[in-house]
């Protein structure tokens, strides 16, 4: 019996406490629609029976606060941020909530006072999460000094996450108009390791108008100088400075400065074979085969000169299909520079990665030979050189299949150009590759009749 009463005793109190978090969750629903319904009052009263359950005082700060605001009723406001303060000591940006209820209602030293007092409550043992709401909260407002103090304090109080908002404080000078500050932040964040490259280069970026704000540009640059030539050993400002030629389309001057980076970290033409492929990529040909050619002259590792030949000759192939008078005298010359990379790789042992390059060359090559050479029958014998690579993936051969399917089409063999498209769609069907050879394939029966 004692046993049976514990236990209705017990399922009481459990009913009892589920109806009221139900009632508070319903509760809290209405709240939230009633505030994006701008219906303040409502949503107060809500909020009001909402905030006696503790675990909810967070969850609804913000749109409480803000509905008080809204009324204009600033003692319940300044009375919520208060009771925030209480409960929640280290939810710093709640002394910014309660500095704005002292300035809408004209106490502006109090205001003043008040949210100096959150910057100066920034210890050693305050966590970056609650430093950073702080700094956001004075963004929010517009107060970029205060924002940028208390990144600063949080940094200089840590001794684990020293560099933690450097990238913040660096767009904060930004927006202030000092623009030395921010570039020597940036660099220090360079100074203290080379993993902040990225960081800094995004961050420059979204500082300074590259195409139009040359004054700012000419000082990044020359402070970038100054750096390389106080400290010569970090080779991260030569990387630097390369980058930003390269962001200028400065392409001749990112030459020597990424040729002079290679040489010094002993890269063997890695880091110039990058800016080749950067340069092929932005349409800058000149560069590309320059570059690539320093590497086929000067680079020891095979994998680097075998790479180089090869985008070399698309880099030609590319600049001489883009000018104003293709010449076919050019392109037979660019002929017969592919026909003599393909038999060097031919004899060369590194089997996988030349089977893609030799792959490359003759879908290339075939290009010429089909659209510029009138030479269809040399085109159709490379593709199916192509095709027929050991160990090179079914897609790469369908690929090759679709250009040799294309050439059939230029040469009215309708027929056999169909099938191969067939062929193609089926094998490929839920792929983008299938998708264009039943478009292909539909074209020719289109135009055919």
């Amino acid at each position: 019996m004692r046993l049976k009463y514990q236990f209705i005793i017990l399922f009481s109190f459990l009913y009892t406490y589920c109806s009221f978090a139900q009632v508070s969750e319903l509760d809290l629903q209405l709240a939230q629609k009633y505030y994006i319904d701008a219906e303040y009052e409502k949503a107060i009263l809500y909020y009001n029976k909402i905030a006696k359950e503790p675990n909810y005082k967070l969850k609804i700060y913000n749109n409480y606060y803000s509905s008080f605001i809204e009324l204009k009723q600033l003692k319940s406001a300044e009375k919520l941020c208060k009771d925030i303060i209480k409960d929640f000591p280290n939810k710093l940006s709640t002394l910014v909530d309660l500095g704005l209820v002292y300035g809408l209602d004209n106490k502006l030293d109090k205001k003043s006072q008040i949210l100096d007092k959150a910057i100066k409550q920034i210890s050693g043992q305050t966590l970056y999460n609650d430093a950073l709401d702080l700094g956001l909260a004075f963004e929010k407002i517009g107060d970029t000094d205060r924002a940028l103090l208390t990144y600063l304090n949080f940094e200089a109080s840590s001794k684990r996450n020293i560099f933690s908002f450097h990238a913040k404080t660096a767009l904060l000078y930004n927006k202030k108009g000092e623009i030395s500050k921010m570039i020597n932040t940036f660099f220090e964040m360079l100074d203290q390791s080379d993993n902040f490259l990225n960081t800094v280069q995004n961050g420059l970026i979204n500082s300074i108008d590259f195409q139009n704000n040359l004054k700012e540009k000419e000082i990044l640059r020359k402070f970038i100088i100054k750096k390389i030539q106080s400290e010569s050993q970090k080779t991260i400002y030569i990387e630097l400075l390369s980058w930003f030629y390269m962001t200028n389309n400065d392409y001749e001057n990112a030459f020597i400065q990424i040729k002079s980076l290679d040489k010094t970290l002993n890269k063997n033409g890695s880091k110039v074979l990058e800016l080749g492929n950067i340069s092929l990529n932005n349409k800058n040909y000149n560069i590309a085969v320059k570059s690539y050619q320093y590497v086929i002259e000067n680079s020891s590792v095979l994998e680097n000169k075998l790479e180089a030949k090869n985008k070399k000759l698309l880099a030609i192939k590319r600049k001489l299909l883009a000018g104003n008078h293709i010449l076919v005298e050019e392109l037979k010359e660019l002929k017969s520079n592919y026909i003599i990379t393909l038999s060097q790789l031919d004899i060369s042992n590194n089997t996988f990665n030349n089977s893609i390059r030799k792959y490359n060359l003759l879908v290339d090559l075939s290009e010429i030979e089909a659209y510029y050479l009138d030479d269809v029958s040399a085109a159709k014998q490379h593709l199916n050189t192509a095709i027929s690579i050991p160990r090179l993936k079914e897609k790469l051969k369908a690929g090759a299949k679709l250009k040799l399917a294309d050439i059939l089409v230029l040469e009215d063999n309708i027929w056999e150009a169909s099938l191969k498209y067939l062929q193609i769609e089926k094998q490929f069907k839920d792929d983008q590759l299938g998708h264009l050879a039943k478009f292909k394939n539909a074209q020719v029966y289109y135009f055919s009749g």
